[in-house]
């Protein structure tokens, strides 16, 4: 008798391990699923917006402009991206460019501009763009007015190639 119900109970252990382990594959499965939709709309999200900010460059920025930012002043809710882009049209003949955000006014960080590349590789009276965006953390109080300043300053000899100056409203969500 004792070695039937020990079968029996090998049985019903190794059944419950066989399904523990179905459940967990799939719950596996379906998070994986889950984040990777997630991540790739997020992708398709910014590569649609550096495309659209690098196109608003190019067709905003003047013949004799060298250093330009597509807009100035911008409304920010915390939490929400909002994309931009610096065009800079290189006539000294440097070759590479670094863009470098400072904060010049107000409660801010400079972590909530988020330059993906802040080294610009330019060639002669050529435009190069370079998208950014403003992302202001989630739970920040509203209503304070940020002041930045993006400098382009040329990476041999150092010195300053231009700069703009953007105003980053907090608005309420």
């Amino acid at each position: 008798m004792k070695t039937h119900s020990n079968k029996r109970g090998a049985i019903e252990l190794s059944m419950t391990t066989i399904i523990v382990v179905v459940i967990g594959v799939t719950l596996l499965t379906l998070g994986l699923t889950f984040v990777k939709n997630i991540m790739g709309g997020a992708e398709g999200i910014s590569d649609e917006a550096f495309t659209e900010a690098d196109r608003m460059i190019r067709d905003m920025m003047g013949s004799d402009e060298e250093f330009y930012i597509s807009g100035i002043t911008f409304d920010a809710r915390p939490g929400e991206r909002l994309t931009a882009g610096v065009g800079v049209r290189d006539y000294n003949n440097w070759t590479t460019l670094i863009l470098t955000p400072e904060v010049t006014g107000g409660e801010c960080s400079t972590d909530w501009i988020l330059l993906p590349d802040s080294t610009l590789n330019t060639n002669p009276g050529d435009l190069t763009s370079v998208p950014f965006q403003i992302l202001v953390p989630r739970g920040t109080p509203v209503g304070p007015t940020c002041f930045y300043t993006i400098t382009a300053t040329s990476a041999n000899p150092s010195q300053v190639y231009g700069y703009k100056t953007i105003i980053v409203n907090l608005v309420s969500e």
